[in-house]
């Protein structure tokens, strides 16, 4: 989807864009359209921007390893690009370095009841490996050169670092990931300082319809508050609730959809650990990602899992009580340190713990722990187009700062 750069035109200051969700996707979009002279309205059905799922998520910057269960890489593929591309792109946006990217890469850990073999794991690695080093754009990856080869830890060091009894092999992988939290702050000041952005907070979008007495500016959008528009184009960038207002328009972008909302933990330690980012595969299981030595990311699936279903119906979910809330906090550690004993040490050192997670949308649904089932593949992603409306299934947080330059080039250049 890469491009040619976007210079700013006549067609593009008499554009009026609405931008449906005030996540990753929705203010990427949103400030690089302003930055092309375009005015943009941003819908926000809460009082903040970035207060979800993209401000409270690991923060991989996806080239594809996690989905070892698609051996035919069709997830990579759709993955790897905006991937390589998510630092300059992002650094570009910010005008600032990426920071507070995880010190080491990551470590995948195949559990004794991994959905994908150990063979198979290796294989799949030897060929994204391949792929990643063959991609032109590879160097752009954090780390200032094309991302290192897969290396299968000795046995020796993954008894160090394991309860061996729980794991068949570990590989060393070049894969990083990014403090979501630094992000989300540093791209709210963005999208305040540009004044072509007006924001609706508070204003949930039921649906849309072609407006009415104008050639040029052809669609509104039906708000809880009201009517809103005409805008010329209309970029729907929610995230659980996208499928539900494209249906106002008959547009079905679906395929075996489910919905999650997902809760982890995030913790600031008193003192710097070295406490390796791994990720648990492949499967119902977990990860720990060690963003500077003392900002942590900690996730056990089946304790974080609040909600799922394949009904596309967003639920309003009551508050998680204290009680529940600790809960969750002491199985996520409990689980993590029977894998991972180092993971003790986050715990035993922890200065604050938030617990705080969002709405998952997926074009795939089942069990992780059935290797059959379509919620291992994300390849379904993307912007799909009827007219001056834009539908995008972000997919992962890695891709939508690229989702979003292919967007504005998309609306500048008509």
């Amino acid at each position: 989807m890469q491009g040619a750069s976007i210079s700013p035109t006549r067609r593009s200051r008499q554009s009026r864009v609405a931008v449906l969700g005030g996540g990753i996707m929705g203010c990427c979009t949103a400030l690089m359209l302003a930055r092309e002279g375009v005015s943009v309205t941003l819908f926000e059905r809460e009082k903040i921007l970035l207060g979800g799922a993209s401000r409270w998520n690991e923060g991989k910057i996806h080239l594809g390893f996690l989905y070892c269960a698609d051996p035919a890489l069709h997830t990579a593929k759709e993955l790897l690009q905006g991937g390589l591309q998510f630092k300059p792109i992002m650094e570009d946006l910010l005008g600032t370095a990426l920071q507070h990217v995880t010190l080491e890469p990551d470590l995948y850990l195949v559990h004794r009841k991994s959905v994908a073999s150990v063979d198979d794991t290796r294989r799949y690695f030897s060929a994204l490996q391949e792929m990643v080093a063959a991609h032109p754009m590879a160097s752009l990856y954090p780390g200032g050169e094309a991302p290192s080869g897969v290396a299968e830890l000795p046995r020796h060091e993954l008894d160090a670092l394991v309860d061996t009894s729980r794991f068949q092999a570990g590989f060393a992988t070049p894969e990083r990931s990014v403090c979501t939290q630094h992000i989300a702050d540093q791209l709210v000041d963005a999208v305040r300082a540009e004044p072509l952005i007006e924001c609706c907070f508070e204003t949930e979008v039921l649906g849309a319809g072609d407006a009415r007495g104008s050639e040029r500016e052809a669609l509104f959008i039906v708000t809880e508050n009201g009517e809103a528009g005409p805008f010329t184009h209309v970029v729907n960038a929610l995230w659980a609730g996208r499928p539900t207002v494209d249906s106002t328009l008959q547009l079905d972008t679906l395929h075996n959809p489910s919905i999650r909302y997902r809760l982890s933990l995030f913790v600031e330690t008193s003192r710097p650990l070295n406490t390796p980012s791994a990720v648990i595969c492949t499967g119902p299981f977990g990860d720990v990602k060690n963003y500077d030595g003392r900002r942590f990311y900690l996730s056990w699936y089946p304790a974080g899992l609040v909600y799922s279903s394949n009904n596309m119906t967003v639920p309003v979910l009551p508050p998680q009580s204290t009680t529940q809330q600790q809960t969750i906090i002491a199985d996520t550690f409990s689980n993590l340190i029977a894998h991972l004993p180092k993971v003790e040490e986050i715990r035993d050192n922890a200065a604050r713990i938030t617990l705080a997670g969002g709405w998952v949308f997926a074009n795939g649904r089942g069990s992780l722990s059935n290797p059959r089932a379509s919620v291992h593949r994300r390849d379904h992603v993307g912007i799909h187009q009827s007219g001056q409306w834009f539908s995008v299934d972000t997919g992962k947080y890695s891709i939508a700062p690229w989702l979003a330059k292919e967007l504005t080039q998309r609306i500048i250049q008509g």
